[in-house]
């Protein structure tokens, strides 16, 4: 076994498995050891035990759908974090995508592009070029949409408040009874490995979650 892969207890259901297969797949590649860590502790810590128990009592959920959702909303708290304290990165991929676009537009509107030496290659790797900082550019925009910061954004704890009412939100269910700050205080504690002292419990995350329009 390599040292990426993650050894899954047997209480783990199949299809979150699965999910932190494909996930762990792709954050191999791209020297991101903190995102394994994270992996490896929703995969294997006691907790999660109960957490899968207390999903049950969600229908529109899967193990697989937690495990990602979880992963997920992580990552963009994270991401969000990262874009407050160096809000340049965001802005420089813009302003790549737009250089590339318009280079790639003034290129198709020369009238002499044969005489230039511009083929279609050209033109279609120009295009391709734009389209690449366009996506890469847009993804962090979307992103920062979810797990937005709360207003005290500098707290300690401002990323598990984050990760905390979106994952509220996430698993809220209109019509069912089981309010999901059980499950949620189990994802958190096991996903930001809290110490033992500043643990999250269901009654802390319903007072986190009710103060969020205070927080926001």
């Amino acid at each position: 076994m390599s040292a990426d892969e993650i050894q899954f207890p047997k209480w783990m259901p199949s299809d979150a498995q699965d999910t932190c297969i494909d996930i762990l797949s792709a954050v191999r590649s791209v020297n991101f050891p903190q995102a394994r860590d994270v992996l490896e502790r929703l995969a294997t810590r006691l907790e999660m035990r109960d957490a899968w128990k207390e999903l049950k009592h969600f229908q529109n959920q899967s193990p697989g759908k937690l495990l990602w959702g979880a992963f997920m909303i992580w990552l963009c708290a994270l991401g969000n974090q990262y874009r407050r304290k160096y809000p340049s990165y965001a802005t420089s991929l813009r302003d790549h995508a737009i250089e590339a676009r318009a280079v790639a537009n003034r290129l198709r509107a020369l009238a002499d592009r044969d005489n230039e030496g511009i083929n279609d290659t050209m033109l279609t790797e120009s295009d391709r070029v734009a389209v690449y900082f366009g996506r890469h550019a847009e993804r962090p925009d979307e992103m920062s949409k979810i797990a937005r910061p709360p207003r005290k954004a500098g707290a300690r704890n401002a990323l598990q408040i984050a990760f905390v009412n979106t994952m509220c939100d996430w698993l809220r269910e209109p019509r069912g009874r089981r309010r999901p700050y059980t499950l949620v205080a189990i994802v958190a504690n096991v996903t930001f490995n809290v110490s033992e002292d500043e643990l999250w419990d269901p009654d802390r995350v319903k007072k986190c979650y009710a103060s969020r329009s205070r927080n926001n």
